[in-house]
């Protein structure tokens, strides 16, 4: 994703783009932990960190300062407690609010879901969303700018009868109708 972006950027189109994740887990360093595909990005100032979210984490995330790290970064973090306390619309109006009339970069990990919706996830950690909660959340955000998108963190050796690749694919789909309901500039 990041040679896309450069080559995006290189035809004059505005940057840097405001980066939007559903994930598990933060990195804590650079290259470490599930979050990490995004530091080339923001070591190349693709991303605009202030600009950001970051939705949905939670996990094994024992080590002191995982989302303080996030935070560092300049990245905007709203963890699976809040996601859920808050609830999807509330959060919906606010994402709409922060990224709307800006090129938005969305990264979304598969391990966001419960394991008993997408067991063959890299980082699978009980209390993630339900299928019809994550696709509500991507439905949701229709009419953002979208540039560009990413699914990963699926594990094809641990996916129990094809679950996750089949959610997977409904993801990519659902991606698919963001970029034809986007708002062009």
């Amino acid at each position: 994703i990041t040679n896309f972006l450069k080559q995006y950027s290189e035809y004059g189109l505005p940057f840097p783009v405001a980066g939007f994740g559903f994930d598990t887990v933060v990195a804590w360093g650079a290259g470490k932990g599930n979050f990490s595909g995004i530091w080339p990005l923001v070591w190349h100032h693709l991303v605009d960190t202030a600009g950001s979210l970051h939705i949905g984490a939670r996990g094994p995330t024992y080590m002191p300062g995982v989302f303080g790290h996030t935070r560092v970064l300049g990245y905007e973090l709203i963890d699976g407690i809040e996601l859920f306390r808050r609830g999807i619309p509330d959060v919906l109006a606010y994402v709409h609010a922060k990224l709307r009339g800006r090129p938005v970069y969305l990264c979304f990990d598969m391990d966001f879901f419960d394991p008993s919706c997408a067991p063959g996830v890299c980082t699978p950690a009980w209390g993630g969303a339900t299928a019809r909660e994550g696709l509500q959340l991507l439905q949701g955000l229709a009419g953002l700018d979208f540039v560009a998108f990413d699914v990963n963190t699926v594990s094809p050796p641990h996916d129990v009868g094809g679950m996750t690749a089949f959610l997977a694919a409904t993801v990519m789909l659902e991606c698919l109708y963001l970029t034809c309901r986007r708002t062009l500039r």
